[in-house]
């Protein structure tokens, strides 16, 4: 049973039902539709059949010439109903297949953006957009042509029982060959699957590549290395060919065996028929060997036509497996969609908080035993030696890595020890912009429509406004286009702007130096307006110029993974060594 279940085109129907969701109904219903149009079109043969029987019986006269103009008349009814069924069956059918593939994609895209950062770290972003491509795309080439399966197994039914009630023994023939061209369609199959996953595999790695050399096309130029660049992707190019020579030859020599055993079976079929009538001495009527050769033909016809099918069906199952490979990898989605703070939440303590970057039981800890506490709407900066986990730490609470050990408390109360369960709660807005080459807005906005006087209140807290308005034109201003060229801090501007939008709605905003590449003032004045803007959300900060601490509630010292001191400025200035070694640093490279 779990072999039938998981066969490509059991397992390309499952699939596509499941994802189908409310449009299940339309499966059922294209499906109804498509078998009484493939009978209407089956029935054909017969009234071509009893046509020339009639013929050879009674001659043509005048008499029964009406007769057979309306024998003629059937063909004609036979197409009306064909297309009366077939039309909306194929509408539904292609508007269902485009459903099916949008909910699979985004079943995958959703699953995907839940993963950790680790897993992303772990795994090239070109192969999982080629896998996920692959994915959708075949999913939805198996929803628009299911007719042809459908057509496929009517017309096989349909053939046999017609050819079955034609001649027992002829179709008994019928039956064992095409049983035979099953079991040959079997074997080659066997070796096809995993010769199109290797495929896969191999162009999973190559898009990668592509993917590295086109994302990094500047240094690629700068450092004039195309040629030897383009020799090893065309290198990597040729990888696949040997396993898809070998894929080619199976499966055409799948094909060969069907077509030869299929046309044996009609030939057979009409021998056995015309050998049991002369010899039982009957008339052998030309209208009832047309029906024979007929059906004998389609389910030839079937067979060809099924191993085309078939073939394609373990191609798109090998590629929605690919994609599988993901999936398998997402967390509960279900578990993941209620990931808030409570609505009134008041306090919030992180106890006990480990990590390290890698695996090993007994690796170097990144973060050593942190130990943070802090009540809605407070203003919070982490400060530190560069390696000294103020990123990390930033990275941790976000929910980006899996901390080794931690307790996390809302309101005094033990929640577990996973910070992803309040991660949605929580945004983070990095020192490194990532920017689009996309028009102003769309870099702000991601895509999501906000009128311009919300996005005028985050340029004005990120102080970008002024950007904006000296841009040829204005957020419709394309980053690529000419007269549009932002410095190092105007970026970070623009990121920042971004982050705030989309923190809008989040408890907590966590800043990991956002404002390290703006002017004294304009930084100084960034932090006011936030904090004078959202003086109800919690603000975690990592700060590298020391002159923002006055504006902060609280501050937490990190040193090689640990916090060392904490307290407000005044507090740390006068009890802290570490940190009075590091202000009296800061300000003499200040008065440089």
């Amino acid at each position: 049973m779990k072999n039938i279940l998981n066969s490509p085109v059991v397992y390309l129907w499952r699939k596509m039902y499941f994802y189908a969701e409310h449009r299940r109904k339309n499966i059922i219903g294209a499906t109804t539709l498509f078998i009484f149009a493939n009978i209407a079109d089956a029935a054909q043969p017969l009234f071509f059949g009893y046509f020339l029987n009639y013929i050879q019986e009674n001659g043509i006269t005048k008499e029964n010439l009406t007769h057979l103009f309306l024998i003629l008349l059937l063909f004609l009814a036979s197409e009306v109903i064909f297309w009366i069924f077939w039309a909306p069956a194929r509408i539904i059918e292609q508007e269902t297949a485009f459903a099916t593939k949008k909910n699979y994609k985004e079943y995958l895209l959703h699953g995907t953006m839940a993963l950790p950062l680790s897993w992303h770290t772990d795994h090239h972003s070109g192969n999982t957009i080629d896998k996920i491509e692959k994915g959708t795309n075949a999913i939805f080439s198996f929803s628009e042509e299911t007719f042809m399966f459908i057509q496929a197994f009517v017309r096989l039914v349909i053939s046999l029982g017609a050819l079955i009630y034609l001649d027992l023994y002829a179709s008994l023939m019928v039956i064992i060959v095409s049983a035979f061209i099953f079991y040959i369609m079997f074997i080659y199959d066997k070796q096809l699957i995993p010769g199109y996953s290797v495929v896969n595999s191999m162009e999973n790695k190559i898009s990668a590549k592509v993917y590295d050399v086109i994302s990094n096309i500047t240094t690629v130029i700068i450092l004039r290395i195309e040629h030897l660049v383009f020799k090893a992707i065309s290198k990597s190019i040729d990888t696949p060919f040997s396993q898809f020579r070998k894929n080619i030859i199976n499966n055409e020599m799948k094909w060969v065996w069907a077509a030869t055993l299929g046309q044996l079976s009609v030939i057979l079929t009409i021998g056995i028929y015309l050998f049991t009538n002369v010899s039982k001495g009957n008339v052998i009527l030309i209208g009832s060997i047309y029906i024979l050769y007929s059906y004998a033909s389609k389910v030839r016809e079937t067979f060809f036509s099924f191993a085309q099918l078939y073939n394609n069906a373990v191609k798109w199952r090998s590629n929605i497996s690919n994609a599988e490979e993901i999936s398998a990898d997402f967390m509960n989605i279900a578990l993941l969609e209620n990931r808030y703070l409570p609505k009134n939440w008041s306090t919030i303590s992180i106890k006990n908080l480990s990590f390290s970057y890698h695996n090993e039981t007994d690796a170097d800890l990144h973060l050593d035993n942190v130990n943070i506490d802090f009540k809605k709407g407070d203003k919070i900066a982490v400060i530190g030696e560069s390696g000294g986990g103020k990123t990390t730490f930033l990275k941790i609470f976000r929910g980006l890595y899996l901390p080794k050990r931690i307790i996390l408390c809302v309101d005094d109360k033990e929640c577990g020890n996973d910070l992803n369960i309040i991660s949605d709660s929580i945004s983070l807005i990095p020192q490194d912009p990532e920017i689009f080459s996309t028009t102003i807005r769309e870099n702000i906005t991601l895509g999501v429509d906000y009128e311009d006087r919300e996005i005028k209140k985050f340029t004005n807290m990120a102080s970008f406004t002024e950007v904006v308005s000296r841009l040829p034109k204005g957020l419709e201003s394309n980053i690529v286009e000419k007269g549009v060229n932002l410095s190092g801090g105007e970026k970070q501007r623009l990121a920042l702007t971004r982050g705030l939008l989309a923190s809008k709605d989040k408890d907590i905003i966590l800043l990991d130096e956002p404002t390290s590449s703006v002017d004294f003032h304009n930084e100084l004045k960034i932090y006011e307006n936030i904090f004078t803007s959202l003086p109800d959300k919690t603000i975690i900060s990592s700060i590298h110029r020391l002159h923002l601490l006055s504006l902060f509630d609280h501050i937490f010292f990190f040193k090689d993974g640990k916090i060392v001191a904490k307290g407000n400025l005044d507090q740390l200035k006068e009890k802290s060594k570490d940190f009075k070694k590091l202000w009296a640093k800061y300000i003499k490279t200040q008065n440089q």
